[in-house]
């Protein structure tokens, strides 16, 4: 359980589309932040992340969200969030409720924590999936198979043996397990499904580090 489950919800997410918006909507994100930061709440505004800059591969953002997320009670949908070009805002919706059980908000109607949740108390597992995720990531899995780099990098090299094509990316090979595992999820639920397509994510953005190094 988190040290802070016996509070009222106060850290708040700002989710919305940017996708093919004037300035990726940023000024909307940032108008919420301000807005809701006066009403006491902490707040998670990814405009804010990396600096503003909106020229890294989609899966850092997908990660550096995911964590953000994780730390978070609420989450507030700006409007058009479930618009057709919106695919960030309509994961993280799912994500925060499913996995995380967050409060969904309309942040274009800002209230304080208490108005927003008087007296809720949010209860997590002992571990969440996204801890269990990076535990399996960064531990035992680590060390049986080595470095996600090296790991999907053979996989991807067999990958594209049997199908008669040129080696197969492994950041590209952990999108397509993740995939497998959205597939499986989508069938029936199951928590394995999810803790395993965080952890792919994580793998993704490892591998994706190692060859920014060179």
């Amino acid at each position: 359980m988190r040290a802070d489950a016996e509070r009222a919800v106060k850290r708040v997410y700002i989710s919305g589309p940017m996708t093919g918006l004037p300035a990726f909507n940023f000024p909307a994100f940032h108008e919420a932040a301000l807005t809701w930061r006066a009403y006491g709440w902490e707040v998670e505004n990814p405009a804010e992340s990396f600096g503003g800059n909106a020229t890294l591969p989609y899966t850092e953002y997908v990660a550096h969200d995911l964590r953000a997320l994780a730390r978070c009670h609420a989450i507030a949908m700006l409007p058009g969030w479930d618009a057709p070009t919106s695919r960030g805002a309509v994961w993280e919706r799912e994500v925060a409720k499913t996995l995380f059980g967050l409060v969904v908000l309309d942040a274009s109607e800002p209230r304080s924590p208490e108005e927003s949740a008087p007296g809720l108390t949010i209860v997590k597992p002992a571990e969440s999936i996204l801890q269990e995720a990076q535990r399996m990531v960064h531990g035992d899995r680590g060390g049986d198979y080595g470095h996600p780099i090296v790991d999907y990098t053979r996989t991807g090299r067999m990958w594209g043996a049997i199908l008669n094509t040129p080696d197969i990316d492994p950041r590209i090979a952990c999108l397509m397990m993740g995939a497998v595992k959205i597939s499986r999820e989508v069938n029936k639920h199951k928590r394995d499904n999810l803790t395993d397509l965080a952890g792919y994510a994580e793998c993704a953005q490892m591998v994706a580090e190692r060859q920014e190094e060179g």
